[in-house]
């Protein structure tokens, strides 16, 4: 699955050829592992984490008060969707607006070359 991983419309397989070789996987446990690490970091240094999440919120209230249905990534039900079966929430691209979540944005899948909406 990893294969198929894009950010900003390139290819994790094209950046990294070597990917499902065993250097592939050591150097992403290290990746993993330095993300891990860096809330550690980043709180010893500045002695707290919290202003991202509080902007968030701010911004995302300001959002629903004033309807203005911006697109944010927002955990939302994923049952039927990608042929999940399950209850469960993704981080998915949502329209936000004065009623919550007025529609899904449609994300196409690679790997299966399909589009969801």
């Amino acid at each position: 699955m990893r294969s198929h991983l894009v950010a900003e419309g390139v290819r994790l397989k094209d950046v990294h050829p070597q990917l499902g070789t065993g250097d592939a996987e050591e150097w992403l446990r290290t990746l993993h592992a330095d993300v891990v690490a860096a809330a550690g970091r980043i709180i010893k240094r500045k002695g707290y984490t919290n202003w991202a999440l509080g902007l968030a919120v701010n911004a995302i209230v300001k959002i629903i008060i004033r309807d203005e249905r911006h697109i944010l990534p927002l955990s939302v039900p994923a049952k039927g969707r990608y042929g999940i079966t399950q209850d469960v929430h993704l981080s998915l691209p949502a329209m936000l607006g004065s009623d919550g979540v007025q529609e899904l944005v449609q994300v196409c899948v690679i790997a299966t070359n399909t589009c969801v909406p």
